[in-house]
């Protein structure tokens, strides 16, 4: 009877080191996902910044100078979708974060849940065998 006791506890237990290990290998994903964010963002700023030297050769080499209202402008509006990319890209790499970041709340739950399961599961063992253990218990 001990032994069937210990070992629902035992279950329990080795659920949520088993779940403790996934949340683990969980937080390297979110890791890499925040990396991989960060690098896609300088990425794209690169992008634009290389995209903005050519613009501004091209203003040059169209005899316009860089304080004209055009070469103003369209610096203005390079500037701006530079920073809606590298939001748009920061805002996904949190995205993903956050859903790893939820799935680890639910593996935490689950592995405590499992050890609840244990504990419980061995009180009711423990109760059902009450009589036979000690009979005198019934009289």
């Amino acid at each position: 009877m001990a032994a069937s006791i210990g070992g629902t506890i035992y279950a329990g237990i080795a659920q949520q080191q088993q779940m403790q290990a996934q949340v683990q290998a969980l937080e390297q994903q979110k890791e890499h996902a925040r990396a991989i964010a960060a690098a896609e963002e300088q990425d794209a700023l690169d992008g634009f910044g290389r995209e903005i030297a050519r613009q501004r050769g091209g203003i040059i080499a169209a005899g316009l100078t860089l304080d004209s209202p055009t070469a103003v402008y369209l610096g203005e509006q390079a500037a701006r979708e530079m920073s809606y990319e590298a939001q748009s890209i920061r805002a996904k790499g949190q995205a993903q974060v956050g859903g790893i970041s939820a799935e680890q709340s639910i593996l935490k739950a689950r592995g405590d849940q499992a050890v609840m399961g244990g504990l419980f599961g061995a009180a009711g063992k423990a109760l059902t065998a009450a009589p036979d253990l000690w009979p005198e218990l019934l009289s």
